[in-house]
């Protein structure tokens, strides 16, 4: 059996094979500014120079925290959002029923009923009924922002079944209540499919009685 001293030779000697192996470049050579086994050897004494892993002369340009170039955010001006009512709907609900407590929140279920919508400005021809039998799932969150997750069909005058998913947050806790969501629409083949291809915000107004709720969607769009 060999001493400590034969042991110690043998670790350092794999040491440095596996130093070379970690730094050494495709062309057999360490790199520069600090990338090879004796400048680290150097850096563990505190007189070699730290590694960057950047050759010397190159430069460092400033980022933002996000990681993006400064000079990108003041060469490129932000785009001007735009938005256009695509529809407007009277929802008829019934009453909510309490599913109990949950990991998250409060959950709650409330039907809906029916209704009617038309369409905006730019859609004069798009307009019909609210089907039957839908349902908005609630949650009640314990920081006190209720999520809505409404999922129902709407019926356009020329047949055509549109099926609509609205995610609605609505947070209490500020002065003026927060109340917006995200549409989203699966429309069939034919004059509306262009609804399926589109970012639509909707806004949430509950009229005085409670037994509907008026739900208009908009279209999003940035030039």
């Amino acid at each position: 059996m060999r001493g400590d001293t034969g042991q110690e030779a043998d670790f350092i000697c794999y040491f440095k094979v596996l130093l070379q192996a970690q730094f050494q470049g495709p062309d057999g050579v360490f790199p520069r500014h600090g990338a090879g086994p004796d400048s680290l050897q150097g850096q563990a004494a505190g007189t070699g120079p730290i590694w960057s892993g950047r050759p010397e002369g190159d430069t460092v340009h400033a980022r933002s925290p996000a990681g993006a170039p400064m000079s990108h955010l003041d060469q490129i001006p932000p785009l001007a959002l735009h938005h256009r009512m695509l529809w407007e709907a009277e929802v008829e609900i019934g009453p909510m029923q309490a599913l109990g407590p949950g990991p998250l929140g409060e959950r709650r279920i409330v039907p809906i009923l029916g209704g009617r919508f038309r369409g905006g400005p730019d859609m004069p021809g798009f307009h019909g009924s609210i089907l039957p039998g839908g349902a908005d799932r609630q949650l009640v969150r314990r920081d006190g922002v209720t999520e809505l997750d409404a999922l129902y069909e709407m019926q356009a005058h020329d047949g055509a079944v549109l099926t609509i998913r609205n995610r609605v947050v609505i947070d209490r806790t500020l002065p003026e209540p927060y109340r917006m969501s995200r549409i989203e629409v699966s429309a069939p083949d034919g004059p509306w499919a262009v609804l399926s291809r589109r970012l639509i915000v909707g806004t949430l107004q509950v009229p005085d009685g409670g037994q509907a709720v008026i739900i208009r969607g908009w279209e999003v769009s940035a030039q």
